[in-house]
């Protein structure tokens, strides 16, 4: 994870795996694990995955986005029946159909939005709604003080959002957000990616 960071730390969020007490934060805001299809987006090693996984989502019904080859190696290993894509987050749509998935009931993002602009924080964010069902919650954290993403994005996508938990026991202290859409509008197309 380290390596990874220092490779790229714009794109890899920290250089220390997320906590489990920050997996199980994340995963509490599951509103439904037993039924339904989840997207993971920026999994790492497979930490988040872990407390996913751990509050009741069973693996089959778990999909990965980590774009990283070696970090996608990592989760494959351990969770063998998840659905690891080593996919760019803003064509994950395209590629949720391909694999004949018809919509996903939550999405959890481990993606450091802070460090992307609106711009991108859009193409990757209508990509992942664009199979949401209305009420799906999109669960991000962040280890800023603020909300992670733009106000352009908000109001592009038509999300309200809250910050719901504070994870001290994490290198470093995460916050926790919880993201719907207003009266379960679809957000736009998304315009893909490279």
């Amino acid at each position: 994870m380290l390596k990874n960071w220092l490779r790229s730390p714009k794109h890899v969020a920290t250089a220390v795996p997320s906590s489990r007490y920050l997996a199980h934060a994340m995963a509490a805001q599951i509103p439904n694990p037993s039924c339904g299809n989840y997207l993971e987006l920026g999994a790492g090693t497979g930490a988040i995955t872990s407390g996913i996984i751990g509050a009741g989502v069973a693996e089959e019904r778990l999909w990965v986005v980590e774009a990283n080859p070696e970090l996608a190696g990592v989760v494959r290993k351990r969770f063998p029946s998840t659905h690891v894509l080593e996919v760019d987050a803003r064509n994950i749509d395209a590629c949720l159909r391909d694999n004949q998935v018809q919509a996903v009931n939550g999405i959890l993002s481990s993606l450091p939005m802070l460090n992307f602009s609106p711009t991108l924080q859009i193409e990757i964010l209508s990509s992942a709604l664009a199979l949401a069902t209305p009420d799906a919650p999109l669960i991000q954290y962040t280890y800023g003080l603020k909300n992670p993403l733009a106000q352009e994005t908000l109001e592009t996508l038509n999300l309200t959002g809250r910050r719901v938990a504070t994870v001290f026991r994490n290198i470093p202290p995460a916050h926790v957000w919880v993201y719907h859409r207003q009266n379960g509008n679809q957000c736009p197309a998304s315009s893909g990616g490279t």
